[in-house]
């Protein structure tokens, strides 16, 4: 089933904080004692990152869209599904999956200035 972004939310993420990262297909060895170091070609290449950031209204909003990441039915189940999502720039579709924060947190909102908004920074890898 492929997972479609809700289009009760915003698919634009804030420009602050934006980033797209692209993957590697170079291995590097260690710095060796002089010269410098060895660099050869992997078989695969590590995914591209998009670093992002979402504004929400009020803690409400938050809540449902943190709501559709965990539903296992219809959403992200937590991060093991990906979401089709369209770039706002290029206007290309990707597929992209949440990279979690470490191995005990999926990701972090926080107050958004002195406002009820509430931010949410999530970063995706880019499955195709």
């Amino acid at each position: 089933m492929n997972r479609v972004w809700p289009p009760q939310f915003s698919s634009k993420p804030l420009v602050d904080g934006f980033s797209e990262s692209r993957g590697s297909r170079l291995k590097r060895s260690p710095t060796p004692s002089a010269g410098p170091a060895k660099v050869r070609r992997k078989a695969g290449k590590a995914p591209d990152v998009f670093a992002t950031t979402w504004l929400f209204d009020d803690y409400d909003d938050l809540c449902a869209f943190v709501g559709w990441i965990d539903d296992v039915d219809s959403g992200l189940a937590g991060g093991l599904y990906p979401v089709e999502w369209l770039h706002p720039l290029s206007n290309k579709l990707y597929r992209l999956r949440i990279v979690p924060e470490s191995e005990e947190i999926l990701h972090t909102a926080q107050p958004f200035k002195n406002t009820q908004a509430w931010s949410l920074p999530l970063k995706f890898e880019v499955l195709a």
